[in-house]
């Protein structure tokens, strides 16, 4: 692996974000957008970084209380978002 990349005990490559692994993937599964990076986390990077960039007035603190929010209300929500 080079160097700065994480791995595991077995040499596998970890996503510098979340540590999953080719088999521990996310779900449902990545791959891998970069040499350290799962898709899942580079596609949650590019939104959170179109929000920065384009939103009237982002707030950091009300988006993770509205990803707590989801997170809790999950079941329902599933189906209305």
């Amino acid at each position: 692996a080079r160097r700065g990349i994480k791995v595991d005990r077995d040499g596998l490559v970890r996503c510098r974000v979340c540590r999953c692994t080719e088999r521990e993937p996310c779900n449902p599964p990545c791959y891998w957008f970069d040499a350290d990076l799962c898709s899942t986390c580079a596609l949650v990077a590019r939104a959170v970084a179109e929000w920065l960039e384009g939103g009237h007035r982002p707030s950091k603190a009300a988006l993770l209380r509205e990803v707590a929010r989801i997170r809790t209300n999950w079941a329902a929500l599933r189906g209305s978002v």
